[in-house]
């Protein structure tokens, strides 16, 4: 023991273990601080790669944010403009006596279904586009043209292949979808710009 200068004696043992539970206890404060640190990177953090900081901004967007076209336009040496999806891939509809006919079961292994894109909502053209719609099929919303449902070939490989035309299966002739075409199905052709903005 120890005399301090008031009369105060200090136990050297209690001194030794009280300095070891502050200094315990100051890394348990800076290791909770730098936790709270990294909580807060992560949960505020910017990609914009300067200073943050720790007020925020609540600003309005007036703009929509973009939707790539669900289906578009493309030229077709055979068949002229011709509308195709996203990826490319001609469309076609299947028809009997003029009339759409729905294609189901091994029907859709052979001619996939034109199908929205995960939390799309609306089927969407572009320049020249028009009349597409949506209805509700197994696989999710397939997109529709003036009520017709549209489907790709798996026969076709490459962009602009159509060798689906003509064909005649699953209860119905295979017909490539021409825009302002005769014969097969086709869209009209109008100067609207699409639809679905």
């Amino acid at each position: 023991m120890r005399r301090l200068g008031s009369g105060t004696r200090v136990d050297r043992a209690s001194d030794a273990a009280s300095a070891r539970r502050v200094r315990r206890h100051g890394l348990m404060t800076a290791g909770v601080g730098a936790l709270a640190v990294v909580a807060l990177a992560a949960c505020g953090g910017s990609s914009g790669g300067g200073s943050s900081s720790s007020t925020s901004s609540k600003s309005k967007t007036t703009s929509k944010p973009s939707v790539a076209a669900v289906v578009v336009t493309a030229s077709n040496a055979k068949f002229g403009t011709i509308l195709v999806d996203s990826q490319g891939k001609t469309l076609y509809t299947l028809t009997s006596n003029g009339k759409p006919v729905a294609c189901t079961g091994a029907c859709l292994g052979v001619w996939p279904a034109l199908v929205l894109p995960a939390g799309t909502t609306k089927a969407t053209g572009g320049k020249g586009v028009t009349g597409l719609g949506t209805v509700t099929a197994g696989n999710g919303k397939q997109v529709t043209q003036k009520g017709a449902p549209l489907y790709t070939f798996s026969g076709d490989q490459a962009k602009g292949d159509a060798n689906g035309d003509g064909i005649n299966s699953f209860g119905g002739t295979w017909h490539v979808v021409k825009v302002g075409g005769t014969g097969g199905s086709s869209t009209t052709s109008g100067s609207s710009g699409g639809s679905g903005y």
